[in-house]
């Protein structure tokens, strides 16, 4: 359901039935391990470095989101700001600077860390802040050159138009 690539060694997937698999040999050989959520389709993934991931629930979960620091020996739950179906995307710009795409029901939410996944917060942010209605927002990019600024794609609110959400912090 999800992968991402540290370099050209290091690989994270994850899957249905809590199917959590890495390589560090740039897929000559791959190594399974238990996930954190029994059952569960995980539907996202970040590999920070060879020992800590990001993995969050895909459908038919709870929508969390844990965190290992031993290549899946253990997970940890992290916490987020509201209760959540399902994560769909978490993307990394830096090592504190983060976003989640999460879903709630009939829509999805962005939420941001600048504390590497300490803590995470709801957006848009501020007294102008006003969020856009979506049915989901499946993808998120994030600016390397300009890391407040992160892009969302997904379905609009209608059901049938696509939607792109751009949210920057001046």
């Amino acid at each position: 359901n999800a992968v991402h690539a540290l370099d050209t060694l290091k690989v994270l997937a994850v899957g249905n039935s809590n199917a959590v698999l890495y390589t560090t040999s740039g897929g000559v050989s791959w190594t399974s391990v238990t996930g954190p959520a029994v059952g569960v389709a995980l539907g996202a993934c970040w590999m920070w470095d060879k020992d800590t991931w990001f993995v969050g629930e895909g459908a038919g979960g709870n929508g969390r989101l844990w965190l290992t620091v031993n290549q899946g020996r253990t997970w940890t739950q992290v916490g987020l700001p509201s209760s959540y179906l399902r994560i769909d995307k978490i993307v990394f710009i830096s090592d504190a600077e983060g976003y989640i795409s999460a879903r709630t029901g009939g829509t999805s939410i962005i939420l941001r860390t600048i504390t590497g996944g300490a803590e995470w917060v709801t957006l848009p942010q501020g007294k102008r802040a006003v969020a856009v209605e979506n049915s989901y927002l499946r993808d998120v990019a994030v600016c390397s050159k300009f890391s407040n600024t992160v892009f969302a794609a997904g379905l609009a609110d209608n059901g049938t138009a696509g939607v792109i959400l751009k949210m920057a912090n001046s």
